[in-house]
Protein backbone atom coordinates (compact mmCIF):
# COMPACT_ATOMS: atom_id res chain seq x y z
CA UNK A 1 0.00 0.00 0.00
CA UNK A 2 1.34 3.77 -0.68
CA UNK A 3 2.56 5.95 1.88
CA UNK A 4 0.19 8.50 1.91
CA UNK A 5 2.40 11.05 2.81
CA UNK A 6 4.50 10.09 -1.26
CA UNK A 7 1.48 10.23 -2.77
CA UNK A 8 -0.18 13.97 -1.45
CA UNK A 9 3.65 14.94 -2.34
CA UNK A 10 3.83 14.13 -5.79
CA UNK A 11 0.12 15.54 -6.45
CA UNK A 12 1.62 18.67 -5.28
CA UNK A 13 4.06 18.42 -8.53
CA UNK A 14 6.84 17.17 -10.19
CA UNK A 15 8.70 20.41 -8.46
CA UNK A 16 7.50 19.61 -4.90
CA UNK A 17 8.15 16.24 -5.51
CA UNK A 18 11.84 16.69 -6.92
CA UNK A 19 12.61 18.88 -4.08
CA UNK A 20 11.30 16.50 -1.33
CA UNK A 21 13.79 13.66 -3.37
CA UNK A 22 16.91 16.26 -3.00
CA UNK A 23 16.32 17.13 0.34
CA UNK A 24 15.56 13.20 1.24
CA UNK A 25 18.44 11.34 -1.13
CA UNK A 26 17.98 7.39 0.77
CA UNK A 27 14.94 7.60 1.26
CA UNK A 28 12.63 5.04 -1.28
CA UNK A 29 9.38 6.13 -2.26
CA UNK A 30 6.65 4.17 -1.73
CA UNK A 31 3.93 4.82 -4.50
CA UNK A 32 2.72 0.78 -4.59
CA UNK A 33 -0.95 0.31 -5.42
CA UNK A 34 -1.02 4.53 -6.02
CA UNK A 35 -3.62 5.76 -8.69
CA UNK A 36 -1.58 8.09 -10.61
CA UNK A 37 -3.73 7.71 -13.80
CA UNK A 38 -3.37 10.74 -16.48
CA UNK A 39 -0.99 12.20 -14.43
CA UNK A 40 1.80 14.56 -15.49
CA UNK A 41 4.89 12.91 -14.10
CA UNK A 42 7.36 14.58 -17.13
CA UNK A 43 10.98 14.89 -15.59
CA UNK A 44 9.75 13.35 -12.22
CA UNK A 45 12.80 12.03 -10.13
CA UNK A 46 10.93 8.33 -9.80
CA UNK A 47 14.38 6.92 -9.06
CA UNK A 48 14.33 3.71 -6.91
CA UNK A 49 10.58 4.16 -6.52
CA UNK A 50 8.42 1.61 -5.29
CA UNK A 51 5.79 1.71 -8.03
CA UNK A 52 4.36 -2.13 -7.86
CA UNK A 53 0.81 -2.28 -8.76
CA UNK A 54 0.46 1.42 -9.27
CA UNK A 55 -2.29 2.34 -12.02
CA UNK A 56 0.29 3.87 -14.76
CA UNK A 57 -2.48 4.45 -17.10
CA UNK A 58 -2.03 7.74 -19.56
CA UNK A 59 1.04 9.34 -16.77
CA UNK A 60 3.00 11.16 -18.84
CA UNK A 61 6.68 10.26 -17.89
CA UNK A 62 8.52 12.60 -20.65
CA UNK A 63 12.10 12.48 -19.25
CA UNK A 64 11.30 10.95 -15.65
CA UNK A 65 14.21 9.27 -13.84
CA UNK A 66 13.12 5.58 -13.31
CA UNK A 67 16.38 3.94 -12.85
CA UNK A 68 15.79 0.91 -10.22
CA UNK A 69 12.20 1.80 -9.58
CA UNK A 70 9.66 -1.22 -9.12
CA UNK A 71 7.13 -1.34 -12.06
CA UNK A 72 6.17 -4.74 -11.47
CA UNK A 73 2.29 -5.39 -11.54
CA UNK A 74 1.49 -2.29 -12.57
CA UNK A 75 -1.27 -1.22 -15.23
CA UNK A 76 0.62 -0.38 -18.55
CA UNK A 77 1.75 3.25 -19.15
CA UNK A 78 -0.05 3.94 -22.09
CA UNK A 79 0.40 7.51 -21.75
CA UNK A 80 3.51 9.37 -23.31
CA UNK A 81 7.22 7.85 -22.28
CA UNK A 82 9.56 9.98 -24.70
CA UNK A 83 12.76 10.68 -22.98
CA UNK A 84 13.04 7.15 -21.23
CA UNK A 85 12.56 3.24 -20.76
CA UNK A 86 11.11 2.13 -18.07
CA UNK A 87 13.50 -0.51 -17.27
CA UNK A 88 16.52 1.68 -17.13
CA UNK A 89 15.53 5.17 -16.82
CA UNK A 90 17.99 6.26 -19.16
CA UNK A 91 17.62 7.72 -22.89
CA UNK A 92 16.06 5.94 -25.71
CA UNK A 93 18.50 5.58 -28.66
CA UNK A 94 17.13 7.46 -31.97
CA UNK A 95 19.06 4.72 -33.90
CA UNK A 96 17.14 2.91 -36.17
Amino acid sequence: MANDEHVALLKQGVDAWNAWRRENPDMRPDLSDADLEGADLSKANLEGANLRKANLSGVKLIAARLSEADLEGGKPFGGEDRGCEPSSGRPKSTRP
